[in-house]
């Protein structure tokens, strides 16, 4: 499976590129935004969460050739135009490890207990 980048030097705010997604999830009990970023300059997907309670935030990013790669063996989701079937089937996958004392976000191979569900906007 291909690897994410999430190392917090080489993140810059400015190459996020446009939101393009959303969604929330519940880790460890606090509710989570999950953004989801696609730079078309930079060819890569940032997926970054935001924790409502603490705001505590992390990222992952993939190249578009790593992102195309977790769905290869896919059909349903294989086709690049799918874009909200991949970054829903993500989102399912996100998981907070903990790193010695650090706190990071990792994709699992088969989805967590916690379902991801479409932010509510009030209007």
């Amino acid at each position: 499976m291909a690897a994410g980048i999430a190392d917090d030097s080489s993140f810059d705010e400015q190459d996020k590129g446009p939101l393009t997604y959303q969604e929330s999830k519940k880790f460890h009990g606090e509710t989570f935004l999950i953004n989801v970023y696609d730079n078309t300059k930079k060819k890569s997907v940032y997926f970054e969460i935001y924790g409502l309670d603490t705001q505590d935030q992390m990222h992952i990013t993939y190249s578009y050739h790593d992102f195309d790669g977790l769905f290869r063996f896919n059909a349903e989701l294989m086709n690049p135009n799918r874009k909200e079937g991949r970054f829903h089937w993500v989102a399912e996958r996100l998981a907070i490890v903990t790193v010695g004392k650090e706190r990071k976000l990792k994709l699992n191979p088969e989805p967590t207990e916690e379902v991801p569900e479409l932010p509510i906007y009030e209007t």
